[in-house]
């Protein structure tokens, strides 16, 4: 029986070791980052090694440049000393975020590498121990390798702590560790695939092309994100030599009119607060777009499921005679507001509350479209992943089966279909609109689409069945690839606005020293001509 070698446990298990706590999901080291050591544990944490000497150069290089930014700015030394302490304080965040950063491209980096291995070596070996062993002596030393190694060990031991059987938990060893819906899909086609049998090089050929798929838009994405990021460091320098350079115009301006007395625009207590406000707003762009690139490049971002499920059931239930009345009595209470308003404030008052009362009348539809709208986006994004796992179940299963089966793995926003679904499907099974009428409400030509396709396949049997599902799912795949470069063009969107930041605090700034620079300007003529 194929055996790995035990590692001596030593400085390199350590780090294992400690990289593994990197997956618990707790803040409690990271409340104080701003302890060196254990800002050194965190980055060490990550698989790499943070010296003492790196952290006093980054401090000192800091120092440095906001000494030079405050020079430039003529700003007082109690100002320079408060922006020097808040980048201070933001710098060790800075720097494990920048580690992070390598961290999760490696991660996704071992991830895509394991997944592509696992399934060619499972085409040659037809097993997925052997298909563990060979991947495992193609991979570079590291995390992953490691990761593999104690999952053949578990599977090798055979002692079972579940039904599911010692494969499937030595497979969750993995997953565990890379917490990836795609990893999980490919080890549940796999241990499918062995216990069943059957031609599985079509799901296999599905899965590989979807990988390359995801890989190269979510490296897409990282890229857009990083030149996001250079071009709002570029924004602030620009800004910060506008505003400077404003200052010293009017202080050139200033000491052609007038040369006696040391009159500074520098000094005055507006230009002094504008500059220390200004430089702080700088700081804290910095640290937003920087925190922007931040993130775990395997999991989806669930902040918004909530919401769009609440959208999804305010469709559902959505009542027009209801929400019609409701919408009146709202116009009612901002009409009747309009009589006092008349009587003991002053007639253009009015004028606000009837075209608020206007608004209430339709209130409700602006509310149904918007959720509407939601909803449709979130379906975008989770109709193509449903569709990809039937598929491949489609290769063992019927559709109806194929059906219910998905239903666990589909997202929250696509269950209640599902299940209307095969009711329909069991009601009329040769009745296309049991298939068609899926999401109606939410207009999205593709799902319907895709629905008359999974139609043909129920209607073809076994004949044609594998040629339909390979055009199925490469009509999804082009859906898909379409929805998310979409997707990931809002996420480069909301992070290049941040870029507009350094604009918006210049022009506030500017109007600031301009102000105070021109009645400075005025004194000095009067007392000049005087």
């Amino acid at each position: 029986m194929w055996k790995v070698k035990e590692k001596p446990r030593g400085k390199k298990s350590k780090m294992r070791r400690a990289v593994d706590r990197t997956q618990n999901k707790t803040e409690k080291r990271r409340e104080n980052i701003w302890n060196p050591k254990n800002l050194q544990k965190e980055v060490h944490a990550f698989g790499y090694d943070f010296y003492w000497k790196t952290y006093l150069i980054a401090i000192l290089c800091m120092l440095l440049l906001f000494a030079a930014v405050g020079i430039f700015f003529r700003l007082e030394m109690v100002y320079i000393g408060i922006v020097a302490a808040v980048a201070l304080l933001v710098l060790p965040i800075l720097i494990r975020d920048m580690y992070r950063r390598m961290f999760e491209q490696r991660r996704f980096s071992d991830v895509t590498d394991y997944m592509e291995q696992m399934l060619y070596s499972f085409q040659k070996e037809h097993t997925v121990l052997r298909a563990l062993q060979e991947c495992y002596n193609a991979m570079p030393e590291g995390m992953m390798k490691h990761t593999v190694e104690k999952a053949i060990r578990y599977a090798q031991e055979g002692q079972a702590q579940t039904e599911a059987g010692a494969l499937a938990e030595a497979l969750q060893i993995i997953e565990n560790k890379y917490e990836c819906e795609k990893l999980h899909m490919v080890h549940e086609v796999l241990v499918s695939a062995e216990s069943r049998g059957g031609d599985v090089d079509g799901s296999i050929e599905l899965l590989i092309e979807d990988i390359e798929v995801w890989k190269r838009q979510v490296y897409q994405l990282q890229s857009k994100k990083k030149d996001c990021h250079a071009d709002c460091i570029a924004s602030i320098i620009v800004a910060a030599l506008m505003c400077g350079a404003d200052m010293y115009i009017m202080e050139v301006v200033k000491g052609m009119v007038y040369a006696g007395e040391d009159i500074s625009i520098f000094r005055l207590l507006a230009v002094q607060i504008s500059s220390f406000v200004f430089l702080l707003f700088c700081v804290f762009t910095f640290y937003r777009s920087n925190r922007k690139l931040t993130g775990d490049w395997l999991i989806k971002d669930r902040s918004a499921e909530e919401g769009v499920l609440k959208s999804y059931r305010y469709v559902m239930e959505f009542n027009e005679a209801k929400e019609s009345k409701k919408s009146r009595l709202f116009a009612l209470v901002f009409l009747v507001a309009a009589v006092p308003c008349y009587i003991w404030l002053a007639k253009w008052a009015v004028i606000p509350c009837i075209l608020i009362a206007a608004f209430m009348l339709v209130q409700h539809r602006f509310s149904y479209d918007m959720c509407r709208k939601d909803v449709k986006a979130a379906l975008y994004m989770a109709f193509p992943e449903w569709m990809m796992d039937m598929a491949l179940l489609l290769q063992t299963n019927n559709v109806q089966v194929a059906i219910q089966k998905s239903i666990s793995k589909a997202e929250k926003i696509m269950r209640g279909e599902l299940l209307k679904l095969i009711e329909r499907i069991k009601e009329n099974p040769d009745d296309v609109q049991s298939y068609t009428t899926f999401c109606e409400k939410f207009d999205v030509p593709e799902i319907a689409s895709c629905m008359k396709m999974l139609y043909a396949v129920s209607e073809a049997g076994s004949g044609n069945a594998k040629v339909q599902i390979e055009n199925l799912v490469r009509h999804v795949q082009k859906f898909q690839e379409r929805e998310t470069e979409k997707k990931n063009e809002d996420i480069s969107m909301k992070t290049r606005m941040i870029c507009y930041y350094p604009i918006a605090a210049t022009t506030c700034k500017m109007l600031v020293d301009m102000t105070a620079g021109t009645l400075l300007l005025f004194s000095v003529f009067q007392y000049g001509f005087s």
